[in-house]
C-alpha cells in the first residue's frame, strides 16, 4: 500500500516538459514516466521519451547535448533479445539499464563513453533499455533486480 502511494504521488508530480529538445528527436516520440523501485520502499521518477519504432530506436539520444537530472529515454522492443547499443553521435555520457519483460533490471552499463562505437551488450535477452545520465544509477541506489513501472501521459502503461 505504501509503495502504491509513493508511485501515485510521483505520477501526480509529472507537470513539466522533458529537457530533451524535440528538434533533436525523430517525430512522434511519446512521453512517459518511469518509476524505478529501488528497494526499502524508495522510488525514483524519470521523465522519458519513448523510442518504439525502428527509426526512433536508431536515432535514440544521438545529437542531444544535455539531459536534465531526471530525464532519459526508454527503448521498447518487440519481444526479448540480446541487445547491442552504442554511443555513436551521442554527446551525453549515459547509464544504460537493460530491462527484462517482467520489468526487472537485468544489467546496467554504467558511465558509457560519449561518441564511442564500442558495442554495449545487454548480455542476456531483454525487452527494453532505459538510458539516463551517467552516474544516475549509482547516486540513486539503482541496481540489478530492481523493478520499474512505466506510465504514458494518457495514463496507459505501455507493454514491455
Amino acid at each position: 500500500m505504501r509503495r502504491t502511494s509513493l508511485v501515485a504521488g510521483l505520477l501526480l508530480a509529472w507537470t513539466h516538459a522533458l529537457a530533451i529538445g524535440p528538434a533533436h528527436l525523430v517525430s512522434g516520440m511519446a512521453e512517459a514516466v518511469v518509476v524505478v523501485e529501488t528497494g526499502a520502499g524508495l522510488c525514483v521518477r524519470v521523465e522519458v521519451r519513448v523510442a518504439e519504432t525502428a527509426e526512433q530506436r536508431r536515432q535514440g539520444l544521438m545529437f542531444v547535448e544535455s539531459l536534465s537530472a531526471y530525464s532519459g529515454m526508454l527503448f521498447l522492443f518487440d519481444g526479448e533479445a540480446v541487445l547491442s547499443m552504442w554511443m555513436q553521435n551521442t554527446y551525453v555520457p549515459l547509464d544504460m539499464l537493460f530491462i527484462n519483460a517482467d520489468r526487472s533490471i537485468a544489467s546496467i552499463a554504467r558511465d558509457t563513453v560519449p561518441l564511442s562505437t564500442r558495442r554495449i551488450s545487454s548480455g542476456d535477452a531483454v525487452a527494453a533499455v532505459l538510458e539516463v545520465n551517467a552516474g544516475f544509477s549509482a547516486r540513486k541506489g539503482i541496481r540489478e533486480g530492481n523493478r520499474i513501472q512505466v506510465w504514458r501521459g494518457n495514463g496507459d502503461m505501455p507493454r514491455l
